[in-house]
């Protein structure tokens, strides 16, 4: 099996599909996972992975395209073969693709698209900011690298702020000003709170309380729809009680 290694940014990605599917490589990987028996390694192009996005797009669809940026963030294993598989079959057959459940290739980069998207979306009503001194900052945990998916979203709804949303696991954070992001490093103990936190964090409970209505709440689906493992980034109370001096309505 040949497959074309890439520097892991979804331009790399792009240009080790091209490559692939020009000299009949069976899949790609980045390269930070190691050498494989018979492999190369692709230098990742803008201009390179524009073009090939845009004959894929026009081959098919831009959901396709879409679709496997959304899978590539996911840290689901899925073999070197799957994103050649999946291209091969958008150009094979077009916009039809993206209804051709009877390709594996297509059910498992349709798989991991969702499941990034589901936890993309969870994470932008989930995540809780402080102030910190001169910016807002939020820690996560992500199952997937869904940062850059983030970083856009809030870059885009709070275009006068600074913000940080730093990925824990990953310890690397967006950085969001002036409606722009960029990824950069951030270690994992640079998440220590500051005196402003408890202020904020108050706040935020007695938010919770107040917009829950303890008749009416449904246990079960708040739990399904707000994972334990996030509960430790939320700083209300994910059963519900109202902080002191607080209602619940």
């Amino acid at each position: 099996m040949t497959v074309i290694r890439h520097d892991g940014t979804f331009d790399g990605l792009l240009c080790a599909l091209d490559e692939a599917l020009r000299s009949g490589g069976d899949g790609v990987a980045p390269a930070e996972e190691g050498l494989r028996l018979f492999s190369r390694t692709v230098d990742s192009d803008g201009e390179r992975a524009r073009r090939f996005a845009e004959s894929l797009a026009r081959a098919s669809s831009g959901e396709v395209l879409r679709r496997l940026l959304l899978a590539s963030l996911s840290s689901t294993p899925c073999g070197d073969g799957l994103f050649v598989a999946y291209c091969r079959r958008a150009f094979a057959v077009g916009e039809a693709v993206l209804g051709d459940h009877g390709a594996p290739s297509v059910r498992a980069v349709e798989g991991l698209a969702r499941s990034v998207g589901v936890e993309a979306h969870r994470l932008t009503g989930f995540l809780r900011f402080s102030f910190r001194k001169t910016f807002w900052y939020a820690p996560c945990e992500p199952d997937h690298d869904v940062l850059p998916l983030l970083g856009r979203h809030f870059a885009r709804r709070f275009p006068d702020d600074d913000r940080i949303v730093h990925d824990l696991r990953r310890e690397r954070s967006a950085l969001c000003r002036g409606g722009l992001w960029k990824i950069v490093p951030l270690a994992r103990s640079a998440s220590l709170p500051d005196e402003n936190e408890p202020g904020f964090a108050r706040l935020w409970q007695i938010y919770f309380a107040a917009t829950t209505n303890g008749a009416r709440r449904n246990e079960k689906l708040q739990r399904s729809r707000m994972p334990r493992r996030y509960w430790k980034h939320l700083v209300e109370d994910p059963g519900g009680t109202a902080p002191e001096g607080g209602e619940s309505l």
